[in-house]
């Protein structure tokens, strides 16, 4: 018996490790947690807000250097 058949799908939330202002290691974390969700036949997964840059960024939030990063690192 397989999920879809009857119209459901897999879904998930994912708690990642989050490294502040980092979007090169976020995005680490997130593709390393979307091969294990994968591995789980999971159809969605859903990540925290402002996962790539972390959420307490504060002022580092209008600084072109960190919002490069993190659209870089998507």
């Amino acid at each position: 018996m397989q999920l879809q058949d009857y119209g459901y799908v897999r879904v998930a939330t994912a708690v990642p490790q989050v490294y502040l202002a980092d979007p090169v290691a976020n995005a680490a974390e997130i593709i390393r947690l979307y091969e294990q969700a994968k591995l789980s036949q999971v159809e969605v997964l859903v990540f925290p807000e402002l996962t790539t840059t972390g959420y307490s960024c504060g002022e580092l939030f209008n600084q072109d250097l960190l919002l490069n990063a993190s659209n870089h690192a998507l």
